[in-house]
């Protein structure tokens, strides 16, 4: 039988979530979602939506959480884990595909809605009614084939000691009968809330605080509004000649400086006529002070600093970036891991597989910080060129998935002392094979290399647009740096190695230019250069200069 209540409906064997809360949250119930505050504005869902900081801090959040890609992921058994693209895949006639998990939660999960779309909506009713629902669409074998995104409105939950939890859902145009649908069918995203089932409706909650900020803002539009809002008065000191006169005046008056568009003007005059200037109510003057409080007031509320919601854009731009991490952390970190959780709770039970947000296409910052991110990634031994290449959006390259670290990396024993690790062959000596000596100069010919490429990326990155003219003159002149630059490493290793540098650097020079153009013309970003060009240049020169 039921124990608890249709949470949002009335029950006689428990009290409803509303009076669960209170008599105002009965109140704000039975007057159709508005709420009446001390401010004399009535705060609903639909009215704060209105207030452009609660619109722009629930878009903010909903859209970047959406756009992070949500994959399904299995654990390796080793330790790590993979991408589930590979899981077999089962017809959807919902989406009129084949489906698999990783599927349906990253790519295509709704006939008529994109996945950004569905997750984006769920979200921002998350936010604004407390909980978001998602029906989940299954086959006659019980797997998923897709999702049903369903309007707060429309839902009850229903807890029965039975059955366990179920939702009962309505028709919205009131022709159809209700349908139930069972817990292990329903994703539910909830926000903050007093019982663990319902999420609280911020407006509720929020009420006087978004009431203050509605009124301060229909005082301004009536201040405006009123028209005529002259930075003096004009009198005369004889009465007008008669009501015509009087009625031409006021008429030219208003013709010329009424309007929010003529405000703070003077009239210019004559007859006599005594200017008395006029200053702004003090009340009326704090206004501006007083939505700039109110919009920082709801950024509070959503946990989204004001800069994400264009208030204070005259933040430092080296601020940007840390108040980026700050949003991500507690603005929507704490959404992403509701979905994560609610995700496998409801389509991988037995664990099989687990979901999470891709978070580097959200958290990634200009150019050159990136291309530093993987260059410390590659050197370090924790990032392949490959993989850095796929986040860049950029093709990978034969041997690109081999992992690589700092040859002068090495094991500190329990007294610091440097050790080599799994005993490696001794290092390369001077006079010694060709192989060794090569392996012993890697290192400086990458370091050249990396010079070549931030000269080049440095320059190229300062001009705007560089047409073909410009580069023809900037590559003239690159091509002695690269001459120079190489020159010493070149002239070293063919000495080392016993054999004649000949026209290596010429020639190379000339390959160097041809490919940078080259991909200049495709569209690459020179700043993601320093990527995998450094460690391909070395490789090159070296087997050039040794090999001939």
């Amino acid at each position: 039988m039921l124990m608890s209540s249709l949470f949002g409906g009335r029950s006689s064997s428990a009290p409803t979530d509303a009076e669960m809360r209170g008599p105002s949250a009965w109140l704000y119930d039975t007057t159709g979602g508005t709420k009446r505050t001390s401010s004399g504005q009535g705060i609903s869902p639909d009215t704060a939506l209105s207030l452009s900081a609660v619109y722009a801090s629930i878009r903010a959040i909903s859209e970047d959480i959406a756009g992070m890609p949500l994959k399904a992921y299995r654990r390796l058994p080793g330790g790590g884990k993979q991408v589930a693209s590979d899981e077999t895949k089962w017809r959807s006639d919902y989406i009129n595909s084949d489906v698999n998990h990783n599927d349906l939660s990253n790519k295509s999960s709704n006939p008529d809605m994109t996945n950004m779309a569905i997750r984006s909506l769920v979200l921002w009713w998350a936010q604004l009614y407390g909980s978001g629902y998602t029906q989940i669409i299954r086959d006659g074998e019980g797997r998923a084939i897709g999702f049903n995104p369903i309007h707060p409105h429309r839902v009850r939950l229903v807890r029965d000691t039975d059955v366990g939890s179920f939702y009962v859902v309505r028709d919205p145009a009131g022709i159809e009968k209700d349908i139930t649908v069972f817990e292990e069918d329903m994703i539910k995203i909830i926000g903050p809330s007093e019982n663990g089932f319902i999420g609280n409706m911020i407006t509720e909650y929020g009420a006087e605080s978004f009431g203050i900020y509605m009124a301060a803002e229909r005082h301004t539009g009536s201040f405006f509004g009123r028209g005529a809002t002259l930075a003096g008065v004009v009198s005369f000191d004889n009465k007008f000649e008669s009501p015509e006169a009087r009625k031409l005046y006021r008429d030219e008056f208003d013709r010329v400086y009424a309007g929010a568009g003529n405000a703070n003007k003077w009239m210019i005059t004559d007859s006599g006529a005594k200017v008395q200037t006029l200053g702004v109510n003090p009340e009326d003057a704090q206004l501006i002070d007083t939505l700039k409080f109110r919009i920082e007031d709801v950024a509070r509320w959503f946990r989204v600093p004001p800069v994400i919601i264009g208030h204070n854009t005259s933040t430092p731009y080296a601020n940007i970036q840390p108040l980026g991490q700050f949003y991500f952390n507690f603005g929507l970190k704490p959404w992403a891991i509701r979905v994560e959780q609610e995700y496998n709770r409801k389509l991988s039970p037995d664990g099989g597989l687990f979901f999470e947000h891709v978070v580097d296409s959200l958290m990634w910052a200009d150019p050159k910080t990136r291309a530093e991110y993987h260059n410390l990634g590659i050197r370090g031994g924790w990032r392949t060129p490959n993989e850095a290449r796929e986040i860049e959006n950029l093709n990978p390259y034969e041997g690109g998935d081999r992992f690589r670290v700092e040859q002068n990396l090495a094991l500190l024993d329990e007294d610091g002392v440097p050790q080599q690790a799994n005993t490696p062959a001794p290092p390369a000596r001077v006079g010694g094979s060709t192989d060794a000596v090569r392996l012993a100069m890697m290192p400086v010919f990458v370091d050249a290399a990396e010079r070549i490429i931030a000269r080049e990326s440095l320059a190229i990155n300062g001009k705007k647009n560089p047409d073909d003219a410009w580069l023809d003159q900037f590559y003239t002149k690159h091509r002695a740096a690269i001459v120079s630059i190489l020159g010493g490493p070149v002239n070293s290793l063919s000495k080392l190695a016993g054999v004649s540098e000949g026209d290596t650097i010429e020639r190379y020079a000339d390959l160097h230019i041809g490919e940078s153009r080259r991909r200049l013309a495709s569209g690459d970003d020179p700043q993601a250069w320093n990527i995998d060009r450094p460690a391909w240049i070395a490789r090159r020169m070296t087997d050039e200069v040794c090999n001939g």
